[in-house]
């Protein structure tokens, strides 16, 4: 499993979804590519199913994907709150986002979990919202 299943991105410039979804894929793949496109719409499809928003200003999208090779965690602080999710979710400050792969080691599926747990904590989720450093 890699070391970097957990990473922070702080004062990042998205503004809304569409822009969130493409910083998304792009940790993962080029722009532009097919990946790319296919993670995005699964995204979107995930969205579809569920609400996503796990708490105040802090919303989750979450998939297991045969496009995702490695299991990753992706904290984003927006250097600015979005205002505008969608029709259900605004004022966005912390997205929280697990792009699961279905070949996750029982390791890297123990370390996931554990950390869902913790988001259970408001504590844990107010600091997550803050932190400088993983």
């Amino acid at each position: 499993m890699n070391d970097n299943l957990i990473q922070l991105f702080s004062e990042t410039e998205i503004s809304n979804r569409e822009e969130a979804y493409e910083f998304i894929s792009s940790q993962l793949f080029s722009q532009g590519s097919a990946e790319a496109l296919l993670l995005k719409h699964a995204l979107y499809e995930r969205e579809e199913t569920g609400n996503i928003q796990i708490d105040e200003g802090v919303i989750l999208p979450h998939i297991e994907s045969e496009l995702v090779n490695q299991s990753f965690v992706a904290i984003i602080q927006p250097k600015a709150r979005i205002q505008y999710w969608s029709s259900e979710i605004a004022n966005i400050e912390l997205l929280i986002v697990i792009l699961l792969s279905p070949n996750e080691s029982e390791e890297g599926k123990h370390k996931i979990i554990d950390f869902m747990r913790k988001l259970a904590d408001e504590e844990f989720v107010d600091r997550l919202k803050t932190i400088k450093t993983i």
